[in-house]
């Protein structure tokens, strides 16, 4: 089963949050309290509203890793032997 959650700590008070669109899937809790291991405060956002989210984080961190990947080969090519 494929849950979408998104797990956050506040920046401001550290709280960590748990995101969900679901509030009749009775396991979630459950499910997250296992995974995560540490208080967490749950939260309710519409579903659209978390996939969005979800998909800005991923393409936020395709953009990173295309950036490691570039200055990974731009150090490559300026290495003396």
């Amino acid at each position: 089963m494929r849950r979408r959650v998104a797990a956050r700590a506040g920046i401001a008070s550290g709280r960590l949050w748990l995101v969900h669109a679901d509030p009749l899937d009775a396991g979630l809790i459950d499910w997250a309290e296992r995974l995560i291991g540490e208080p967490f405060t749950p939260a309710l956002a519409l579903r659209d509203d978390l996939l969005a989210w979800l998909h800005r984080q991923e393409a936020d961190l395709k953009a990173m890793d295309g950036l490691l990947t570039v200055a990974g080969e731009s150090r490559r090519d300026t290495q003396v032997e």
